[in-house]
């Protein structure tokens, strides 16, 4: 990955973001994975790629048993990228603004309802307190 960067799990932003964290437990994206397994898909790797993070880099998800437990499901890193570097400097390096167009994963052969409702489904995902100020993050 570029300059080092590596997936860390979601689990590792919850320290200092934990009301997003929070309000991301409860999503419809942090039980992705279990989408899979319930349909019998976790091994279709064109299905596995929208439901962890990371898949196809170093340190991305592999497999159920090779992978830390918290790069399962759609997490932080799904948008925010790699946390490495942010983590490393204590939230100095920022990490990449969050997708607004789910599109890679959500496509109409996926998720039919999606397009064209975009705005619908991002407030579905909204998980940071408004408005956002410097002492929503913890230091």
């Amino acid at each position: 990955m570029p300059n080092g960067l590596r997936y860390t799990g979601s689990k590792s932003c919850k320290l200092c973001h934990e009301s997003e964290y929070e309000a991301c437990s409860s999503m419809a994206h942090a039980r992705a994975y279990a989408t899979l397994e319930r349909i019998g898909s976790q091994y279709d790797p064109e299905c596995v790629i929208c439901h962890v993070v990371g898949m196809g880099y170093e340190s991305g998800f592999i497999s159920e048993d090779k992978s830390k437990e918290d790069l399962r499901d759609v997490g932080c890193e799904s948008c925010h990228g790699p946390g490495s570097e942010h983590i490393r400097s204590l939230g100095v390096a920022v990490t990449a603004e969050p997708k607004l167009d789910c599109t890679d994963c959500h496509t109409p052969d996926h998720s039919a309802d999606y397009v064209g409702s975009e705005e619908l489904y991002l407030e579905k995902i909204v998980h940071w307190r408004e408005p956002k100020a410097a002492n929503d993050v913890k230091k």
